[in-house]
């Protein structure tokens, strides 16, 4: 899933009805990663078995050192690589197994 407001918190910055989108995401099984923006320091949380990823900022400054942006591979058993650039944070998700 990708969204630009934030799914995985309550408050000024999150999407009024988040904790509603998170169950029927969790309860549905087939949401692998949830894909954030809005947060220009970005984040990372797990919320009942779901990654929540908030990319830094695309641009916070001047300059190429100060823009984020990445790639992302999904193979077919489900294992998400997060390729970040400048400032944005490189990592390999797996689903979590109940």
């Amino acid at each position: 899933m990708f969204i630009h407001q934030q799914l995985d918190g309550q408050g000024d910055y999150y999407v009024k009805n988040g904790a509603a989108v998170r169950a029927l995401f969790e309860r549905s099984g087939k949401v692998l990663a949830v894909f954030q923006g809005h947060r220009h320091e970005g984040a990372f949380v797990r919320i009942k078995g779901v990654p929540y990823y908030t990319l830094k900022a695309m641009i916070e400054g001047s300059g190429p050192d100060n823009s984020s942006y990445a790639l992302v591979d999904v193979d077919g058993r489900g294992t998400i690589r997060i390729q970040g650039f400048r400032q944005a944070e490189s990592m390999t998700l797996k689903k979590e197994t109940p």
